[in-house]
């Protein structure tokens, strides 16, 4: 009997240690299931940020091309406004040249007829000077 009574206790120990493999495994599948539910809205999430992901580039990406086309617009205005800028230079640059250079040829004709004067005066003055000599020695 003392045998009967270990083999039962070994049966029931046999018998608990089963029942708790048992709930083991059923905790153990519960988490797994939990887990792939959890696996599942992240995948969800993720799809989500990709939709949005790609709305947002797709925004950025027109607005870079609306700029592109501002930019080269503004670039081709400002290269007209510099080249009518850089006509209106050249003109003004030439008209002053040429008042200057008339300016300067004016100058140039009041100072040589000055320097003719000068001479003429000069000659005149020595002449002069050379008349008295001549006279106060008698030469004339």
């Amino acid at each position: 009997m003392l045998n009967t009574m270990r083999r039962a206790l070994k049966i029931t120990q046999a018998d608990d240690e089963e029942v708790q493999m048992e709930v083991r495994i059923a905790r153990l599948e519960s988490d797994v299931s939990h887990i792939q539910t959890d696996v599942a809205d992240l995948k969800s999430d993720v799809r989500d940020l990709r939709g949005k992901m790609e709305a947002g580039l797709t925004d950025i990406r027109q607005s870079i091309a609306q700029l592109a086309t501002a930019t080269e617009k503004a670039h081709g205005q400002l290269s007209a406004a510099l080249e009518k800028s850089h006509g209106q230079l050249n003109t003004a640059l030439e008209k002053s040249h040429g008042q200057l250079s008339a300016a300067i040829e004016k100058a140039y004709g009041k100072l040589r007829a000055a320097t003719i004067e000068t001479r003429v005066w000069g000659l005149v003055t020595a002449g002069g000077v050379l008349f008295l000599i001549a006279r106060a020695l008698k030469w004339i």
